[in-house]
């Protein structure tokens, strides 16, 4: 279940920067898989963490304005060069909760790379 990390090029004008890829062999990383994501050193390539959760005592509105902070936060991290976004639910405590992955992620892709024509190519 392996993919590639990189950005889209144009397949009927082939180019060297085409192939700058990184393949991920699963889905599932561990720490030492996501520390070499998250401090990438390689030429066109540049991530960015963004938090997953919301203070549980703004209900229902809190989790929608934190939504709506992250689709923002993702959107200018691409306009600002970064090529990989790193969804984290490392940071809660006792007052916050974290949003399920597999819901947000869509949710991310849709209202911020939509937003802006070509963001989700880069």
């Amino acid at each position: 279940m392996a993919t590639a990390l990189g950005p889209e090029r144009n397949l009927l004008k082939p180019e060297a920067e085409s192939c700058r890829m990184i393949k991920i062999l699963s889905p599932i990383m561990d720490n030492d898989d996501l520390a070499k994501l998250r401090h990438i050193s390689l030429p066109g390539f540049r991530s960015v963490t963004l938090p997953m959760s919301f203070k549980v005592a703004e209900g229902g509105a809190g989790m929608r304005q934190t939504l709506e902070n992250l689709f923002e936060t993702a959107s200018l991290a691409i306009r600002s060069g970064a090529t990989i976004l790193i969804l984290s639910d490392r940071q809660i405590d006792e007052s916050t909760l974290r949003f399920r992955a597999f819901w947000q992620l869509p949710a991310c892709i849709i209202s911020s790379f939509v937003r802006e024509p070509g963001q989700r190519r880069r």
